[in-house]
């Protein structure tokens, strides 16, 4: 008998976010044609308005589907092919219920018809009924033990319950019977991908690209487990990949991955375009935000959060990034408001309190600038770099012999962080290059060790100044400011910050930094500038 069957995976897996949950939707339709001559029993009437009822089906007409399907049945009540493809044309108009109630009548009348089974348990997991999606799913391959689609489906709701060994024999039996079977094997890489067998995970994703190019979904896979190697080249062209194919939510990744290779004119512009084409995405605002910040155009970044937090306002780290967006702007009060808010919100994040700390010194509130450090530090045993505020603001307060008990661990943290080690040696071979005068070579190094530890200063400051002297005078701009929020008092980025300032025309803010370079340097020999 002819029939329209919704196709094999239910899960859309390539909404994957980094950090965030994936989305599950049908996927397209497969239409199977037998000859009219197939349809036995039935008249020419009604024989004519079931073609009918497919070949504006396959045109994407589904309203006229539904009204040539209507007809047959009007015409021969038990016509349960017809029933089954209305019911499909409802489903594909998002008229869930109505597909349903079709389907039930279905197999009312043909109980053993495996396939309607199939497609009711995929208007059940469109209704959010995963058990009962999954007794159709299991009644279909009860009639048919050959049926990859139902198994690729069972194995999906299996691994959603939690039950990854039982999801992985269903989509191994899929694979086992169907091969070809392009997207039992994206989600056989998802499972194990999941489970930590990344390299596995790789390969099914690759096999099932072999397949089907086209596989949107197995291209952004690909790039997410491709990152988790640190491949962030062959991430950026997997994530480029799913963006040709229409995956909006891609262009949020590539960013990503654009922003950690240090690329960050071209991490900008991917985070526009993913909020030209989702701007109702808080995730994709807060993002775009984030890069304009470390550019250090803070007006347009401070807008880009805020436009986060009207979509979402439950979104922690837009509010603590607005928080020090506005410190670096000099709005104080704005940062002390928005960073009690993200506490309010987040109390045990250690981040919020450390950043909170950092806004109370820049206000002279040192007590409670303490008391925040001090809680970051309790949140996060390693905090290395809570510690290290903490030490400044004690220095502050006159307690020095608690200030170098702060710092004392500090470097005890940082001979223990493997991490640290990896970064600093990247940062010692920036300052190599930069010593041979290497600059795009040292302009790598301290990118790569940022890669590793964001909240370097150090490295900011050096690759800050590489940045000038490249040209890149925004950029190295965003990279000063930075590294001066991670360390007030750190001469050399202020200085360099005034040059990168005088280069734009902003005598003022230029003749303020080199003024705040040699309040903490003295020795420093700073360039005359004019200033009103």
């Amino acid at each position: 008998m002819a029939y329209l069957t919704f196709w094999a995976g239910v899960e859309f897996r390539g909404r994957s976010r980094l950090g965030t949950a994936q989305s599950a939707r049908f996927r397209a339709l497969v239409v199977v044609l037998l000859p009219v001559t197939g349809l036995l029993g039935q008249s020419p009437g009604p024989r004519c308005h079931y073609q009918s009822g497919i070949h504006y089906f396959e045109e994407g007409n589904l309203d006229a589907a539904e009204r040539e399907f209507r007809e047959a049945l009007e015409m021969s009540p038990y016509f349960v092919e017809a029933r089954q493809n209305l019911a499909v044309a409802l489903a594909r108009k998002g008229e869930i219920d109505a597909a349903a109630e079709e389907l039930e009548k279905v197999l009312a009348a043909r109980p053993q018809w495996a396939e309607a089974h199939y497609n009711l348990g995929l208007v059940l997991l469109e209704k959010t009924d995963d058990n009962a999606a999954l007794k159709h799913f299991r009644q279909a391959v009860e009639l048919n033990p050959d049926y990859p689609e139902a198994r690729n489906n069972i194995g999906l709701i299996l691994e959603r319950a939690g039950d990854s060994e039982g999801a992985r024999a269903e989509f191994e039996t899929a694979l086992r019977i169907q091969p070809q079977f392009a997207e039992a094997r994206n989600n056989l890489g998802q499972l194990l991908m999941r489970k930590g067998n990344l390299d596995e995970a790789i390969s099914e994703y690759r096999s099932a690209l072999e397949l089907r190019p086209d596989l949107a979904e197995a291209h952004e896979n690909l790039g997410l487990a491709l990152r988790k190697k640190r491949d962030l080249a062959g991430a950026a062209t997997e994530f480029r990949a799913a963006a040709a194919l229409g995956v909006s939510a891609a262009h949020v990744n590539l960013g990503v991955v654009l922003g950690e290779e240090g690329d960050l004119d071209a991490a900008i512009a991917a985070h526009r375009k993913a909020v030209e084409l989702l701007p109702e995405d808080a995730e994709a605002h807060y993002l775009l935000g984030g890069g304009l910040q470390q550019k250090g155009d803070l007006d347009a970044a401070i807008g880009e959060l805020q436009k986060a937090l009207e979509l979402q306002p439950n979104l922690a780290p837009a509010r603590l990034r607005l928080g020090i967006a506005l410190r670096q702007k000099g709005d104080l009060k704005g940062a002390t408001d928005a960073l009690q808010a993200a506490v309010r919100r987040d109390p045990e994040g250690a981040e919020v309190h450390y950043q909170l700390g950092l806004t109370f010194r820049k206000e002279g509130k040192l007590l409670e600038s303490v008391e925040e450090l001090r809680r970051a530090t309790s949140l996060k045993a390693d905090y290395s770099e809570a510690y290290f505020g903490l030490g400044q603001t004690l220095q502050q307060l006159g307690k020095q012999q608690e200030a170098q008990a702060a710092f004392a661990e500090v470097e005890r943290l940082h001979r223990a962080d493997a991490e640290f080690a990896q970064a600093n040696t990247k940062y010692n071979l920036g300052l190599q290059k930069l010593a041979d005068g290497d600059l795009p070579l040292a302009r790598d190094a301290f990118q790569a060790a940022l890669s590793i530890k964001p909240d370097f200063p150090e490295a900011r400051t050096n690759l800050g100044g590489v940045l000038l002297k490249l040209g890149e005078t925004e950029n190295a701009i965003g990279q000063l400011r930075t590294a001066i929020d991670l360390k007030p008092d750190d001469a050399r980025a202020y200085y360099n910050l005034g040059l990168a300032l005088s280069r734009q025309r902003d005598t003022q803010s230029a003749h303020d930094a080199f003024e705040r370079a040699a309040q903490l340097d003295p020795h420093l020999k700073l360039p005359q500038t004019k200033h009103r």
